[in-house]
């Protein structure tokens, strides 16, 4: 699980580089989706998307539980999709957001052979101005056998804060793991 939220870390750190440069705007190729925002009046909006397909076929992932057991081993089939939208306002402030989904994506027990349905869902938000930076992250994976109805869930959330100089101001980390053995 650390590569995973170190794959997130590293994507925030990209997005504050992001943040960082000036680059020449270029106009949108298509209608801004920002409420109140309208490409033809306001022609310093930026806005992007992209999406990635990751495909977790053979990764294994085992989730814990508070108690101190854990789920057996799964080994993963089918992907992740993320999309990464960002729009840069006329004033500079730059909104990132991060979404990932599951899509096809179960895994088999290396263990008992049961086959599990698994979910993997982010949501992050980061706010970059030159005021600072306030971000919100949450991602949830579970792992449900589909034989026993047993459930393991870990879900990570993080709030964070930055000054003007980027500075940490605040900063709350909330890991939280769930399960119910069939």
């Amino acid at each position: 699980m650390s590569t995973v939220i170190g794959r997130r870390l590293a994507g925030v750190l990209a997005l504050a580089l992001l943040a960082a440069c000036d680059s020449a705007p270029t106009a949108p190729s298509h209608v801004s989706l920002v409420p109140g925002a309208n490409a033809t009046i306001d022609p310093g909006l930026i806005r992007g998307v992209d999406e990635f397909v990751n495909d977790l076929t053979d990764r294994t992932v085992s989730l814990g539980c508070e108690d101190g057991s854990e789920s057996e081993v799964v080994r993963l089939r089918g992907f992740i999709i993320e999309k990464y939208t960002h729009i840069q306002l006329p004033t500079g402030t730059v909104i990132a957001r991060h979404e990932a989904r599951p899509d096809g994506l179960w895994g088999v027990g290396l263990t008992t052979g049961d086959e599990y349905d698994v979910i993997n869902r982010l949501n992050r938000r980061d706010i970059y101005a030159d005021r600072g930076i306030i971000g919100t992250s949450r991602e949830e994976w579970t792992l449900e056998n589909r034989n026993t109805g047993a459930l393991f869930t870990l879900v990570y959330a993080v709030r964070y804060a930055m000054d003007a100089d980027r500075n940490l101001i605040a900063h709350r980390e909330q890991e939280r793991s769930a399960c119910r053995v069939g």
